[in-house]
């Protein structure tokens, strides 16, 4: 028990540490794209990008690595599915643009890239033959 809680203590952790700069990366391309902001106002939406990122890959990385990924390497599972978080992002923000407001798009879109990319590691891994 006290290792499954290790492991999931440190699935949090990286999780959280890829959250948040994955949603840095994103709130850094949303500011550009916008047209840039202050010295204050930049630093505290990219402090609350930070947060808030690192807040959901805390949840859901040790979620997705237990239930989806299971017999994923750890690298592949953090690297592709941030990746498909950030695309996911980028492209929830373009469809935000396109749109007339509504729901909060760059995360909708986030959400929707990263289960993407963790259903994907889980199909494409083939599961060990029972023993």
């Amino acid at each position: 028990m006290r290792r499954i809680l290790a492991i999931t203590a440190g699935l949090a952790a990286a999780g959280a540490m890829v959250g948040a700069i994955v949603a840095a990366l994103v709130m850094a391309i949303l500011v550009a794209v916008s047209g840039g902001l202050n010295g204050g106002s930049l630093l505290r939406a990219i402090g609350q990008a930070v947060l808030f990122g690192g807040g959901l890959g805390a949840v859901l990385g040790p979620l997705a690595a237990w239930t989806l990924m299971r017999h994923v390497p750890i690298w592949r599972a953090i690297v592709e599915t941030a990746a498909g978080t950030a695309i996911g992002a980028v492209a929830g923000l373009v469809a935000g643009r396109l749109g007339a407001g509504g729901p909060p798009w760059m995360l909708i879109g986030a959400l929707i890239g990263f289960a993407a990319a963790a259903i994907r590691l889980r199909l494409s891994q083939r599961t060990p033959a029972a023993r």
